[in-house]
């Protein structure tokens, strides 16, 4: 079993430096930009979930329109490169799956339904515009004076009479 195992382990050891090779080759021959500095163009993309033809063009990295499609040609076959899916709850991932579960179990025992997305951001929403609200308040007691810390007459400049 040991040396199955092994063997499993060296033989995707060396189909792994193949793919290595064939890639490198691939990019050479395209003249795609180095992955360090196509990495880090990708990471400013965080807000997306995937990468198209217009971005990698926008970027000004790859010497022409061939290499771009060759680029996506070659990578469209990795799962990681896939769209993530997307349900009623935003990305979906196992652990929210589990979450997404989870409350659909305790909203049936409740007898009500699970909370959408929309209405999780609508609460969250109703929460900032509260805080903002609270916050716009404190400072306009501040600028008057009216605050805790300044007192009826004075504020905190220092303009109070004692």
């Amino acid at each position: 079993r040991e040396v199955n195992e092994e063997n499993e382990v060296e033989m995707e050891f060396l189909s792994d430096m193949a793919a290595i090779a064939q890639s490198a080759a691939v990019s050479y021959r395209h003249q795609w930009p180095h992955p360090l500095v196509l990495g880090r163009m990708l990471e400013a993309y965080r807000a997306k979930f995937s990468v198209g033809y217009m971005d990698l063009s926008q970027s000004g990295l790859f010497k022409d329109q061939k290499g771009i499609g060759a680029f996506l040609k070659y990578y469209q076959g990795f799962d990681f490169c896939e769209p993530p899916e997307i349900g009623s709850y935003g990305k979906n991932d196992d652990g929210m799956k589990q979450v997404v579960e989870i409350e659909r179990r305790v909203a049936n025992l409740l007898g009500t339904k699970p909370p959408k997305l929309k209405d999780i951001v609508h609460q969250e929403g109703a929460k900032s515009k509260a805080k903002r609200h609270d916050s716009e308040s404190d400072i306009q007691r501040y600028r008057t004076g009216s605050g805790t810390s300044g007192g009826a007459n004075g504020g905190v400049n220092g303009s109070s009479n004692g």
